[in-house]
């Protein structure tokens, strides 16, 4: 599913007026391959590091500001419910 789709839906849902510039800006920036990066690896697992410090088995994860959702499916991964905006 594209990242024009979902943007688009959530303006619907919302009843908010498209922005065709943040439309474009989320569309054309490659966030993945920003954490597939060396300072985006660090930056994944030192906040993979600080969450697991904090959250305790059986709890569920809302993160909003989900992006790709990198950090939700390595939570995922490892069992918990996580729900993603």
């Amino acid at each position: 599913m594209s990242n024009i789709f979902i943007t688009k839906n959530i303006f619907k849902r919302c009843n908010m007026k498209e922005n065709q510039y943040l439309i474009d800006y989320y569309n054309s920036y490659d966030e993945n391959s920003r954490l597939e990066l060396k300072h985006g690896t660090v930056e994944f697992l030192t906040t993979m590091r600080y969450i697991e410090k904090y959250i305790r088995e059986g709890d569920n994860v809302l993160e909003i500001g989900a992006a790709t959702g990198r950090y939700s499916h390595a939570l995922a991964r490892q069992g918990y419910t996580v729900d993603a905006v």
